[in-house]
């Protein structure tokens, strides 16, 4: 039987393109419904980590539902939002300032002051999904690989 550890996403891509590679090596496509109904203790007000900075999250999105399916959700949503300026704007920043080259970071810098730049846009190469969900003051995190 697999979980939710088994799945793997890139998480700047549908939800629907996630798979699980079996044993034998073939894929489960789409993952089967007993993952994704599985119930998680979601409470109002969680949100799901989209962006790190220095190991805690600053960019969150709500979790609608009670399901690893709200969660990938919330995910596959808010990977596509574009981050308020309001937001967390000094560790959206120093996010930025991780990236190499100067005109990648401008760049950046430019879609975010603009109200354009989205979480996908900054998350580096670390986009394959792991699992290892938890949840800590109402917000739920995950494992990133690369």
């Amino acid at each position: 039987m697999y979980t939710e550890n088994d799945i793997n996403w890139v998480i700047t891509k549908p939800l629907s393109t996630a798979v699980i590679y079996t044993k034998d090596n073939t894929t489960l496509s789409p993952i089967p419904e007993y993952i994704l109904n599985k119930k998680k203790n979601i409470l109002k007000g969680d949100k799901v980590a989209l962006v790190w900075n220095n190991m805690e999250p600053v960019i969150t999105f709500p979790v609608r539902g009670n399901t690893l399916k709200s969660i990938l959700t919330a995910i596959e949503k808010g990977m596509k939002e574009p981050i308020s300026v309001n937001d967390n704007a000094a560790n959206v920043y120093s996010v930025i300032g991780r990236f190499f080259g100067k005109s990648t970071r401008m760049e950046l810098v430019k879609k975010f002051e603009s109200g354009k730049l989205k979480p996908s846009d900054i998350i580096g190469d670390h986009h394959f999904y792991s699992g290892n969900l938890s949840r800590k003051n109402h917000i739920w995190m995950y494992s990133t690989e690369s």
